[in-house]
């Protein structure tokens, strides 16, 4: 498989980085709001469930960003001198 990651820099010769759906940290948000306002325990488990999962997704999505990003760059320079 070509990596055609490499290719797509843009005008400044970076890479773009592609950031974690807006959709899912507004919903992180609404539900972590939703859970310090309810006095239904049995709701706040399910939200706390929903939660979990939520943060869980997005945390994955910010590795497959990082791991994306990290192989389409060059490996670093060695900076100590080799004796």
């Amino acid at each position: 498989m070509v990596n055609t990651y490499s290719d797509r820099r843009d005008k400044f010769g970076l890479f773009p980085v592609s950031m974690p759906s807006r959709r899912a940290e507004d919903h992180i948000r609404e539900l972590c709001a939703k859970i310090v306002v309810s006095n239904d325990s049995k709701e706040v488990e399910l939200m706390l469930v929903q939660l979990r999962s939520a943060i869980h997704q997005f945390i994955g999505r910010l590795r497959l960003n990082a791991v994306t990003i990290l192989n389409a760059c060059e490996s670093p320079q060695e900076r100590r001198k080799l004796s």
